[in-house]
């Protein structure tokens, strides 16, 4: 029994991931979007290297919405057009998962970009919830279960946490590319160790450089206590994929690989000891499908903590160096 009726906008790059775990979690992959005839065939002909895809393929998102009338949409457009395809989408009656960052054009002020959020939350609130995919945001139990278990102590309001990330070897990246594709990933779990954290802006020391971003800066929680923050985004070093994170010094490796079946799973490392988790996405898009057919009271991250994480992650790009 299908858990609904899905739309890929964007079904190349990220959007294939997409559509592989809605197909997984029992969805019905009715259309695709994309920018011409050309792009569709080859995002369909992918697909199909994937699951049995059989949806038709459009070029215009209004056709589509039109035509299908698909129950909920992934949006993995570029993220210039997230805050337009947000509004279309959730005006259509859809529920929506839109890709992160949630909006982001280079050379587009803070101002500008804030009177996009505005848009965004004025048509959410005469329509419905949305919700983002940030699927690092999922690793917040897990990580705080892990904490206990290294440090026999719960861990509470971090004093610290750092995060160091590279993407895989093998494509070359314009140096805003760190900040604007990788930061909302490491806000997105900062925020899940501290509910509503407030940037103190003049702490900010963020370097916009060839070899990287690396951001330092102090995040204050509800209740006032200081976090000091540590960001390495970078090319990998020599080509070496390193991924690390964690809070007060207890810091873990991540790594994602399929198992002896080729399913994908996340594990963290701490000295000598792994631990198994789901996917990130898979656990981010599941927990959608769950908000959305009405069995969780919400998603890993909504549309407003998302618009929070990009209000941070402008702030902070806003000050760089």
């Amino acid at each position: 029994m299908s858990r609904g009726k899905m739309a890929i906008l964007g079904a190349s790059g990220v959007g294939k991931h997409h559509a592989k775990w809605f197909h997984l979690a029992g969805c019905e992959i009715v259309a695709i979007a994309g920018t011409s005839d050309e792009t569709c065939a080859a995002a369909a002909s992918g697909l199909g290297e994937i699951f049995p895809f059989d949806g038709k393929t459009y070029t215009d998102i209004s056709d589509l919405l039109e035509q299908e009338t698909p129950d909920m949409v992934s949006i993995c457009t570029p993220p210039h057009l997230h805050a337009d395809h947000i509004i279309l989408c959730l005006e259509a009656g859809c529920q929506v998962l839109c890709e992160k960052p949630l909006h982001w054009l280079p050379g587009k002020s803070l101002k500008e970009h804030e009177a996009d959020l505005q848009r965004i939350a004025e048509v959410q609130s005469r329509t419905r919830p949305f919700a983002c995919n940030l699927q690092f945001a999922t690793c917040g139990k897990a990580y705080r279960d892990i904490f206990k278990e290294v440090t026999g102590v719960n861990l509470g309001t971090p004093k610290k946490f750092f995060m160091q990330w590279t993407p895989r070897p093998g494509r070359d990246h314009l140096q805003d590319w760190f900040w604007n594709d990788l930061g909302p990933h490491a806000l997105s779990v900062l925020m899940k160790l501290i509910a509503r954290p407030t940037l103190v802006k003049e702490s900010v020391d963020c370097r916009v450089t060839p070899e990287g971003t690396y951001a330092n800066f102090t995040v204050k929680s509800v209740a006032g206590n200081a976090c000091e923050v540590n960001f390495q985004l970078t090319p990998p070093p020599g080509g070496e994929v390193i991924r690390r994170l964690g809070a007060n010094d207890c810091i873990v490796d991540y790594e994602a690989r399929p198992d002896d079946e080729g399913m994908f799973h996340t594990y963290f490392k701490y000295g000598d000891k792994e631990w198994q988790f789901e996917d990130f996405m898979q656990a981010s898009i599941e927990g959608f499908i769950d908000w959305a057919s009405g069995v969780a009271d919400c998603p890993y991250v909504t549309g407003d903590e998302a618009a929070a994480n990009l209000q941070m992650q402008l702030e902070i790009f806003e000050r760089r160096s």
